[in-house]
């Protein structure tokens, strides 16, 4: 694969997970292998591919070919930023243009994906530095569960010594059983638990619901989505 859809390219603050806080290179690829509900990430085709720099908004035409990312993405100084976060929509549904675009580029690389692309991960694995992974609830997302996908996503990860670590949103709708289930995976890797942002008060978790949590998986810490409250891509 010579080319790929892109839907941003954008510098931002992390607001996830452990490395919360740092400056990071957002590439933003279109496509994914789920349909969450809850999902507001706009990883759709469109004609042209969005940059956003200091000086103002230009713009690729898609699909870009791997040397014109890389070239974008070198253009934006690499001592202000931590990493290249590839993000999405799913990035591993791309994984052979990754193995021609990560080479070229400046930054190690953090890779976003919902964990459950565990052959394609294996892929590129050599050329990623950190990997946020998610874990897909069905109460949040209306999908199945993906618990033996994460695992093997995990297996994979853990096999070439990677900094990984699962974060999960959780609502008001979470079960008993998979609280079980985040209770026993979060002894095989570090789990950051993500309070569902909504404005549907129905599935809003409360204070008494997040101390439950807690109760149950001693092992996991919650850290909310601090780009969105910061109001920030």
């Amino acid at each position: 694969m010579n080319t790929v859809d892109v839907v941003e390219i954008f510098s931002s603050i992390q607001g996830e997970g452990p490395h919360i806080g740092e400056r990071h290179l957002f590439l933003r690829l279109c496509g994914c292998n789920l349909r969450c509900s809850f999902c507001d990430t706009p990883f759709e085709k469109t004609e042209k591919a969005s940059v956003y720099t200091n000086n103002g908004t230009s713009y690729l035409k898609n699909p870009v070919s791997a040397d014109i990312l890389a070239d974008e993405i070198n253009n934006f100084n690499p001592i202000n930023h931590s990493y290249l976060s590839i993000t999405g929509g799913e990035p591993l549904i791309h994984h052979k243009f990754l193995k021609k675009l990560i080479p070229m580029v400046h930054l190690p690389v953090y890779l976003e994906t919902n964990g459950t692309l565990y052959h394609e991960l294996e892929d590129i694995i050599n050329l990623v530095s950190v990997i946020s992974s998610d874990i897909k609830l069905p109460s949040s997302t209306g999908l199945r569960a993906f618990w033996d996908e994460h695992k093997k996503f995990l297996e994979a990860a853990n096999k070439h010594n990677k900094e990984i670590f699962f974060k999960v949103v959780v609502t008001s709708q979470i079960t008993e059983d998979e609280i079980q289930q985040l209770h026993d995976f979060s002894k095989l890797s570090d789990l950051i638990i993500q309070p569902v942002n909504s404005d549907n008060n129905a599935i809003k978790i409360s204070q008494d619901k997040l101390f439950y949590l807690m109760d149950k998986i001693p092992g996991a810490r919650i850290i909310p989505q601090c780009h969105k409250f910061l109001n920030i891509m």
